[in-house]
Formats: C-alpha cells, sequence, structure tokens
C-alpha cells in the first residue's frame, strides 16, 4: 500500500522499522514522497502512526446514498456535493443526490428534465450545476441542462451553437464558461467548445491539433 505526502515528516529515514517484527518494513521514498506499507495487514497497526505523523490519505465514507454507477457528473456548491446520472449495469439514471459535507448525510433531490444517461459532463457556475451531452444504450444527447439547487429544479436551458451529440468528453470550468473537449459520437472528436450561460450560447473555438486514431 502508498500513500502520497507532500513531504516527510521530520526525522523519519529514508528505512526504518517503526513497530515490532512481524508487522513488516515501512519504506520512505523520499524522491517520490511516498510511504509504502508493505503487507495489507499491517496497515491497522501503523494507521495510529499515520494519524500522529498527519499523513494525507483516503477515507471510506460509509453513509447511505445513490445506487453504485459509474459515468456520473459531479459538482460542488457551497459546503455540498452534487451528483447527476450515471449508469449501472443497462440502467441509465437521471437522478440527483447532494451530499452534504458538514453532516456526511445523502438527500435525493429532484430528479433531472434530461433523460437517463452517462459520461457526459459539465461543471458548476454561479452556484448552478449545468450537464452537457451524454449517452444512454441507444442514443447520444447535445442538450444542456441546468440545475438550482435553491429551488430544487432543473431546466432545459435550449441554447444556441450547440456541439454535436458525445459523451465520453473532456469538460472543466474556467471564468464563468463551460468547457468541453473531444469525446465520441462514433469516431474520436477533437472540436473544442465554450458555454456562456449568461448569453445561453455555445461558441465554436479552435480545433485540437490531430484527429485521434
Amino acid at each position: 500500500m502508498t500513500a502520497m505526502l507532500t513531504k516527510l515528516p521530520t526525522g523519519m529515514t529514508d528505512e526504518c522499522d517503526l513497530v515490532s517484527p512481524g508487522y513488516g518494513r515501512v519504506l520512505f521514498d523520499r524522491e517520490k514522497k511516498a510511504i509504502h506499507i508493505k503487507t495489507e495487514s499491517a496497515y491497522s497497526h501503523y494507521e495510529a502512526i499515520l494519524q500522529k505523523a498527519k499523513l494525507p490519505r483516503w477515507e471510506l465514507l460509509t453513509t447511505t446514498g445513490p445506487s453504485g454507477r459509474e459515468g456520473s457528473v459531479f459538482g460542488t456548491i457551497g459546503d455540498s456535493l452534487y451528483l447527476f446520472g450515471g449508469v449501472n449495469g443497462s440502467t441509465h439514471m437521471n437522478d440527483t443526490w447532494r451530499y452534504n459535507t458538514l453532516t456526511s448525510e445523502w438527500t435525493q433531490r429532484a430528479n433531472s428534465t434530461a433523460s437517463g444517461r452517462s459520461f457526459g459532463g459539465g461543471g458548476v457556475i454561479s452556484g448552478k450545476l449545468y450537464v452537457f451531452g451524454g449517452a444512454n444504450a441507444s442514443t447520444r444527447f447535445a442538450d444542456t441542462h441546468m440545475y438550482d439547487p435553491e429551488t430544487d429544479q432543473w431546466t432545459n436551458r435550449s441554447p444556441t451553437g450547440s456541439p454535436a451529440a458525445r459523451n465520453a468528453f473532456g469538460s472543466c470550468v474556467c471564468n464563468g464558461k463551460l468547457y468541453i473537449y473531444g469525446g465520441y459520437n462514433g469516431a474520436f472528436l477533437r472540436d473544442f467548445y465554450s458555454y456562456d450561460p449568461v448569453t445561453n450560447a455555445w461558441t465554436k473555438l479552435t480545433d485540437g491539433a490531430n484527429q485521434a486514431e
């Protein structure tokens, strides 16, 4: 097992025994800034040491929430995380969930005006979650939807200049606009677009240099 850290704890050498024999050795990679725990069984024994050293690590959250899925859109608004859609086997979902990071609780919110889908993209702009595209078992989409957590309502924005339908594309938000790149619609795409929610319009930008093979 490996945990990445920003720096090694003061006084720790590149390789040292932290506990009694039988739990294996802990190796510190100073160049990569990583700590390697050699055996799964040793992890619980080292947990107290890792906690004391305040090393960063993943934590499994056990709250009840959405069903298992992949290809969801995820965004942060205030102290909460919002999850839309995804697919579980052959079931494409259009549900919306809120995770409150202060109370560690999931709450189901209103279903989307978008049909069930997975591997779309989106992001948060001015406290609202925007979702574009995605696909289900038979259809790829080119619609743009907005979720307002204050009213718990979805709206189909019907913008101008929408990109072609696609799924599995890159997306991010920068300076109040949603950007998408590439994706798949039966062929691999290299086009580049931005969406401005103020004008409710998509704008085509410069394509990538080479068609993906």
